[in-house]
């Protein structure tokens, strides 16, 4: 564990360089104080939502350019781009949400909410709402939301936030397929703000009837949840001769079982179930067991790898508690992880067996393959290392990249492809679709965990960038200062610096940004088309 004067140290590098973690974003900060104002962009807005078809909701991009043209028309700065933004989709999510029955929307409040000390305007907005019939949640952040809409049974959500709260937490929902309307705050100082009440009560009460209906996920979503935990996943592992050999015999058993109901996203699996719902035609929740079990079998080999990954990465922490080795020792981890592999095997070729033999032989190609390209890239990973090793080149590091993270995304939309009735090999421009998705989501993880990567020694696209950007006679310098920044907090916080100045984040923000055009390029052509609107949709969601 660090100690604590490394931790303080780390935590003043993180702050001093977070926006430039962070994925570009249009957001363009302020609200407007006048009323008025405020108003004649909501007008604009509804006029610019008009011209959007009803094939699903507006990308970021075509959000900012409608918002774009909204602020052109009264001629206003783009300081109001991201308040704009957020009225154009509110212009077209408002009658979706208004079709939804209060009961399954979520209001969604800050605790910032102003109304003095005893937060008498946060408590009389909650009260309203939920004798409506409204659920309500005082929560900032993203995965809490997911999570909620996960495990209940909401399909809309309502929210107060601030802008840059909105463009993290309500795109995401919004890219689910789920009605998101947000009212923002008026500032953004997060104490005791306000906001337009009189818009959230509009919105908190309408009611009418449903317009056109447009694609959603939240169907795949909650079944990607429900069938990675009990009772349903025991059901699904009924008869894999999992259980029943004694306590010592089973030990192994609980564990894996434990460890494969706990924590994450669930994305992997919910990509296979909704991908398997767009090329059948049909809505998730009308999936057979056989898709089930196969979504299952792609999240035990994604924990399989967390399990390994954590001991190879000597990592303490996993979705909040102790990694699995530091609970239960490397030697049981270890062998978890292996529980887990041939567990999914299992559920794979109990899948196979209820389609014709084609069916089970693709499923189990594409999930052996990103099995070995995984152990492939990790093993580069491991080669980087070793002491005495040099930087690698960043083309390097976008191979590895492509060989350990993109195959796992590939393989769970190919898998639910396949159990849809599609073909048994990706479609080239698909496979493309995967490696560019896979690769910025590995770069976007590195401008995330970059401080907690200086601290292990790890090699990235950030320090392959820093490599990249320093001439050949300093570079052994550089990779002094990385060693060093392992176990010097002095150190760490010259190479925060040292990183910056080298522009290496910016330039990582701005690949995560071609990758994802690139990824959306390529389904140019794809079918059918609600496979095709599922994976750009994913973008967004994996990306954002």
């Amino acid at each position: 564990m660090m100690s604590e004067s490394m931790s303080t140290h780390a935590a003043h590098s993180s702050d001093r360089l977070q926006s430039r973690r962070r994925r570009a974003q249009p957001s363009g900060g302020r609200v407007p104080a006048d009323a008025a104002l405020r108003r004649a962009i909501r007008d604009g807005a509804a006029r610019a939502a008009a011209s959007v078809n009803g094939d699903g909701p507006p990308a970021r991009d075509r959000l900012a350019a409608l918002a774009g043209e909204v602020l052109a028309a009264l001629a206003l700065p783009a300081d109001y781009l991201g308040f704009a933004m957020v009225l154009v989709a509110n212009a077209y999510w408002a009658d979706r949400l208004a079709a939804v029955p209060y009961r399954r929307r979520l209001l969604l409040l800050p605790r910032c909410l102003g109304g003095g000390a005893d937060g008498t305007t946060l408590t009389a907005i909650r009260r309203q709402a939920e004798r409506l019939g409204y659920r309500t949640l005082i929560a900032d952040g993203t995965p809490i939301v997911v999570k909620t809409l996960a495990a209940e049974p909401i399909e809309a959500v309502l929210g107060v936030a601030c802008l840059d709260s909105l463009a993290a937490v309500f795109d995401k929902i919004r890219q689910l397929g789920a009605p998101a309307v947000a009212v923002p705050l008026l500032e953004g100082t997060c104490k005791d703000t306000d906001a337009d009440l009189a818009w959230l009560d509009e919105y908190l009460q309408a009611h009418r009837p449903a317009p056109p209906s447009a694609p959603t996920y939240l169907a795949a979503l909650r079944l990607a949840d429900r069938v990675c935990r009990p009772p349903r996943l025991d059901g699904l592992l009924a008869g894999l001769e999992t259980t029943g050999h004694g306590e010592a015999l089973d030990a192994t058993g609980r564990i894996g079982r434990d460890w494969l109901a706990s924590g994450g996203k669930r994305l992997r699996p919910f990509i296979t179930l909704a991908a398997a719902a767009a090329v059948g035609g049909i809505e998730a929740d009308a999936l057979d067991e056989a898709a089930c079990r196969a979504a299952v079998a792609v999240e035990a080999f994604h924990k399989a790898s967390l399990a390994h990954d954590d001991i190879e990465d000597d990592d303490d922490r996993r979705y909040g508690q102790p990694t699995l080795h530091r609970r239960h020792g490397t030697a049981t981890a270890i062998n978890v992880g292996d529980y887990l592999l041939g567990l999914g095997y299992q559920l794979l070729a109990s899948a196979g067996r209820e389609r014709p033999a084609d069916v089970a032989a693709a499923l189990l190609d594409h999930l052996s393959r990103a099995h070995l390209h995984l152990a492939r890239g990790q093993g580069a990973e491991l080669a980087w290392r070793r002491d005495g090793a040099p930087l690698p080149p960043v083309g390097e590091v976008l191979k590895v990249y492509a060989l350990k993270t993109a195959p796992a995304f590939g393989a769970a939309l190919a898998t639910g492809i396949v159990l849809g009735g599609g073909p048994p090999r990706l479609p080239d421009r698909l496979e493309r679709f995967t490696r560019h998705v896979g690769v910025a989501f590995q770069v976007l993880n590195d401008l995330n965990d970059w401080s907690e990567d200086l601290r292990r020694g790890r090699r990235t696209y950030l320090t392959a960038l820093a490599a990249a950007a320093t001439g050949p006679d300093a570079r052994g310098d550089l990779t002094a200062m990385l060693d060093a920044a392992r176990t010097d907090p002095a150190a760490l916080d010259e190479a925060a610096v040292r990183l910056e100045a080298l522009d290496v984040f910016r330039t990582a923000n701005r690949m995560v940004d071609a990758l994802a055009s690139r990824a959306g390029a390529a389904l140019e052509g794809a079918e059918p088309s609600a496979l095709r609107r599922l994976c750009a949709s994913l973008i967004d969601l994996i990306l954002t």
